[in-house]
């Protein structure tokens, strides 16, 4: 599947079951539950965030896990994703232009000792 494709999936989900790392930290981001199919993750914020559910590998902690992500309710009462709100891009852009802008940059640069 392509990405762009994969993507626009897991958006449209309500709830994705995954064992990779990598898919805990995009779906939270695109508003999408996790059930994550591994006994322990490296990435515990999801967790904490309650975006994520470590089911491990049995089936039925799956089916319990996948139940409970599934009526938990809106999407969004699980709050803002662990991993940011993806706007981070736009943010370092705008810095950047206002320390251009601004000469700040420039100036800094000039103040420094080699």
């Amino acid at each position: 599947m392509r990405y762009d494709r994969f993507l626009g999936a897991v958006a449209a989900a309500d709830v994705v079951l995954t064992d990779s790392g990598g898919v805990q930290e995009e779906a939270p981001s695109l508003g999408t539950r996790v059930v994550l199919l591994r006994e322990t993750t490296e990435r515990p914020e999801g967790v904490a965030a309650r975006w994520v559910r470590v089911a491990g590998t049995r089936r039925r902690d799956i089916v319990a896990a996948t139940r409970d992500a599934l009526t938990e309710g809106p999407r969004t009462a699980a709050g803002e994703s662990p991993s940011g709100d993806g706007r981070a891009a736009v943010r370092i852009v705008r810095a950047l232009r206002e320390m251009l802008v601004d000469g700040s940059a420039v100036d800094s640069e000039r103040r420094s000792p080699a």
